[in-house]
């Protein structure tokens, strides 16, 4: 597939050439290739690569652009961006210690809950 040349330069050009430099196709995750998210608009200048921060829907680029995400972490991720309720969850989880040599209560507690609402679940892992 031909791609449209461009005529712009693009804010984001200087990650593109760091991405494409070190990693093969640009991103270690394959539907996140340029090419694979834009198709043949891939090259064009109004298309973000790489983003600094994401909040809700939003993501802002390397060069401060803001954008609606409409791919939502490859739809992964129907609650948005930076939830301060589950941000703050992650963060008391690493303050206890999210990796041990015994396995986390907690790991019995949502086998338990999961048991109790999936009917034919005896058991899970």
């Amino acid at each position: 597939m031909n791609t449209p040349a461009r005529t712009v330069p693009s804010p984001d050009d200087p990650w593109r050439a760091r991405a494409a430099a070190v990693i093969p196709g640009g991103s270690s995750t394959g539907s996140k290739r340029p090419d694979a998210l834009y198709g043949a608009f891939a090259a064009d200048a109004v298309v973000p690569s790489h983003y600094e921060r994401a909040a809700g829907c939003r993501v802002w680029t390397t060069d401060g652009r803001e954008f609606v995400d409409c791919g939502m972490a490859l739809g992964a991720v129907g609650i948005g961006y930076a939830d301060p309720a589950v941000t703050a969850a992650v963060q008391a989880a690493a303050l206890a210690g999210p990796v041990s040599s015994l396995p986390h209560r907690l790991e019995v507690e949502v086998a338990e809950a999961l048991v109790q609402v999936i009917p034919s679940a005896q058991r899970v892992r």
